[in-house]
């Protein structure tokens, strides 16, 4: 029988998200065509209105037009092994800044290039009924976090080959933030606050777990070894992928290409001090 979620399970805690700039704001057949082909991912099951009827039924739809006030819930596959994941999916439709100082924009930002954005968000507590959790988010002590971040970075290939996306990000809380570089943004940008900081290779490097797509990633790091961080560039099927229960010394990456053209970096472990 299914879990009996309620709204409350959701908001309780921080979440680990997966956050896709779906493209620059109020492109409202965008927003929907990303939000259908979602739905229609082989990892996703759902979407349910209520989150009492997680897992109840297969229902398969989305509600139109979005209501932000009622977000739907659904569940994430990682492998034949591990339980569905229950997620709740938030959609922010951001606006462009007024000259006054008094608007008021998502998240307290005022830019000038606002973007639309759907995040995936599991909440932590709902992970550490399956696994160790720690809230490092360093798969050096969490291995398990090397999967779901796959099993993530899946679905973001999926929305990224009928709704091609600008970038996105995997972690805590980390909805809406690290925008793709613009003139713009480069101008306004705040790299100390994420909802106004922009992707660079130096975020890559210390923070990781982001998907970009080919053209941005080349933009940002057309040297596949930038600042010292090592990336490995794989296919997704190759039988060469590295297990990341392997032990590395310094500081690595994986660069995954995805099969519909998405590439997902996350980080393997912290430094070595």
């Amino acid at each position: 029988m299914a879990n009996r979620y309620t709204r409350r399970d959701f908001a309780a805690g921080p979440h680990f998200s997966l956050s896709l700039e779906l493209g620059f704001a109020g492109q409202d057949e965008q927003v929907m065509a990303a939000l259908s082909t979602l739905y229609a991912c082989p990892r996703v099951h759902g979407i349910w209105a209520e989150p009492q009827d997680v897992g109840t039924l297969d229902l398969r739809g989305f509600p139109s037009p979005y209501d932000a006030a009622q977000p739907p819930y659904g569940l994430l596959t990682i492998d034949a092994a591990t339980p569905p994941i229950p997620f709740v999916l938030h959609v922010i439709r951001e606006s462009r800044a007024e000259n006054d100082r008094g608007s008021s924009i998502k998240f307290g930002i005022q830019t000038q290039a606002p973007s639309d954005w759907m995040t995936l968000g599991i909440p932590a507590w709902m992970l550490a009924t399956l696994w160790s959790v720690d809230h490092t988010w360093s798969v050096a002590s969490q291995p398990w976090l090397a999967e779901l971040c796959h099993a993530l970075s899946g679905v973001a290939d999926h929305v990224h080959a009928h709704a091609p996306i600008l970038s996105g990000v995997m972690g805590e809380e980390a909805s809406g933030c690290w925008r793709m570089p613009t003139p713009v943004r480069m101008g306004e940008a705040e790299q100390g606050y994420p909802p106004l900081a922009i992707l660079t290779t130096q975020v890559i490097e210390e923070r990781g777990g982001f998907v970009v797509t080919p053209e941005l990633w080349h933009q940002l790091a057309p040297s596949t070894k930038p600042g010292g961080l090592i990336f490995r560039v794989v296919i997704r099927a190759a039988a060469s992928r590295r297990s990341p229960n392997r032990r590395m010394s310094g500081r690595e990456a994986v660069a995954s290409t995805l099969q519909r053209g998405v590439i997902s970096i996350w980080r393997l472990q912290k430094p070595a001090a």
